[in-house]
């Protein structure tokens, strides 16, 4: 991929993608948004060789027809070869917590396209008073990588030091040019887990969504960010 300078998978990546799509752990999304599920049952997945050389991940699927309609139409729009792209994230480095910070343990992943690695590990260094941070670079395989950040946390986001503490670290990502997405993972201590998606240019809004991520409380939703309203909102 031109994005990331040229990267080139190892066969394992491709059988581990195989592995989690038969089982259900990859979602499939259209381009790559949390809001635009495909809800597709996948049937078989495996690792096949191609006459260049190299190799390919296919799939079978059963999908509802309206959202493979959209798929298409949107293909054909941009005279696009079809296919799927993919995200992933590859470890970079593990940050040990400072001082007094709670047993916690955090993932911060940021587009390796946008981000240097100082710029991201600049940003995890504030989390390690949250907890023991798992820094990754994130990959989007498509033609245009978008900016997203991901945070997963083990514990909550509750308004107070902790919500500070993840706003001038994730305030450090923001791309004042172009909207940022964030993408949360929250295993709250109860068991509840929390999937939330914030897309915004606007530093105001990033510091508003995180004081108010302790009101997300329907682990079976998805939360979006309404930058109009200011407010999360549930799909």
């Amino acid at each position: 991929m031109p994005a990331y300078g040229g990267v080139q998978l190892d066969g394992r990546v491709l059988n581990q993608m195989a592995a989690a799509l038969r089982s259900g752990a990859l979602p499939m999304l259209m381009h790559h948004d949390l809001r635009r599920p495909l809800d597709a049952q996948v049937l078989d997945a495996r690792v096949r060789d191609r006459p260049d050389g190299y190799q390919e991940v296919w799939a079978r699927f059963v999908v509802d027809a309206d959202k493979w309609e959209a798929v298409e139409r949107e293909r054909e729009a941009v005279s696009a070869p079809g296919g799927f792209s993919f995200s992933c994230c590859e470890p970079l480095t593990v940050l040990e917590p400072t001082g007094a910070a709670p047993n916690r343990e955090l993932m911060l992943a940021a587009d390796a396209s946008h981000w240097s690695d100082a710029e991201l590990l600049s940003a995890a260094e504030i989390l390690r008073a949250v907890g023991r941070v798992n820094v990754a670079r994130r990959f989007e395989f498509a033609h245009d990588p978008s900016a997203v950040v991901v945070l997963e946390l083990a514990g909550t986001i509750s308004a107070g030091v902790l919500a500070n503490l993840v706003y001038d670290a994730l305030k450090r990502l923001l791309r004042p040019s172009r909207p940022t997405t964030f993408h949360f993972h929250v295993e709250e201590p109860d068991g509840r887990v929390v999937n939330a998606r914030l897309e915004t240019e606007d530093v105001a809004a990033l510091h508003s969504a995180i004081e108010t991520f302790d009101q997300l409380v329907a682990p079976s939703k998805l939360f979006v960010w309404d930058e109009k309203e200011g407010q999360w909102k549930s799909m």
